[in-house]
């Protein structure tokens, strides 16, 4: 077989080296860029939120937060701030919960009573919209401002998007929040003319070692400079880690019948 001399042996550290410390410079640099998430490009949504307790603001939260990884422009919005006057060419998601005896959350009772009695014929014409009611089959009025939202933005000239969801909180209203979200996601692609797409994990750094082999002493002295590394910009010096060679032995025998 063919015996490899001490120097190939340093040379094989060596190249080892390089190659480790090019992985981890350019996982570096590549974690360092997505560290600063780009804005969305597609298309605006605001997730309005009428909330009492709290629920249907998570539920908005976590939304706009999937909605950006999935390159929608999209944000939670404090129903309080909805203003139906300034909504020509816009996309709105309504989570709504139901208080008391039918009636609209604290911070929901202004839009709706704009939508009952102030909004004129048409005024949401331009306007793309879903809605999910929070409710509880426990109270007579269940979802009854989930359905009124629903219902009275199409009155008002809207687009409906996708089909009302009901969540149950004598149930599992989370789960049927979940069931909703799978009908409204490929339904905003389709509205919007976008490919629907899953959404991967990003993940963490990646680190690889790649040793690669040269025909001479002379070949592989051309990739490494006097430091061991190659000099390159890309290459992340303070990362680089000595490697130390403890065994190198024929693994020749009369049974394996080749030389390795």
């Amino acid at each position: 077989g063919f015996v490899v001399p001490a120097v190939g042996v340093g040379l094989a550290a060596a190249i080892g080296i390089a190659a480790y410390s090019y992985s981890v410079g350019a996982s570096k640099e590549k974690a360092k860029k997505s560290s600063t998430p780009s804005k969305p490009t597609g298309p605006k949504v605001d997730v309005y939120f009428g909330s009492q307790t709290g629920t249907a603001e998570e539920f908005a939260k976590s939304l706009a937060k999937e909605g950006i990884k999935r390159n929608f422009d999209m944000r939670a919005v404090d129903l309080e701030r909805f203003e139906g006057d300034d909504m020509p060419g816009q996309a709105a998601i309504f989570l709504v919960a139901t208080y008391g005896e039918g009636d609209p959350t604290d911070n929901a009772k202004a839009s709706y009573e704009w939508m009952k009695s102030e909004a004129k014929q048409g005024a949401l014409e331009d306007m793309s919209f879903a809605v999910f009611g929070l409710g509880n089959t426990q109270y007579e009025h269940y979802n009854s401002v989930g359905k009124f939202y629903d219902s009275q933005c199409e009155t008002l000239g809207g687009k409906r998007i996708v089909e009302l969801g009901l969540g149950d909180d004598d149930q599992d209203i989370q789960e049927d929040f979940n069931n909703w979200l799978e009908l409204l996601w490929p339904a905003l692609d389709a509205h919007f003319g976008l490919e629907s797409h899953d959404v991967a994990d990003s993940g963490g750094v990646e680190y690889r070692l790649q040793v690669e082999t040269y025909p001479t002493e002379k070949a592989a002295r051309k990739l490494c400079g006097a430091g061991g590394v190659a000099s390159s910009s890309a290459i992340d010096h303070q990362a680089t880690v000595g490697m130390t060679v403890t065994c190198n032995r024929e693994l020749y025998s009369p049974e394996a019948g080749r030389s390795c």
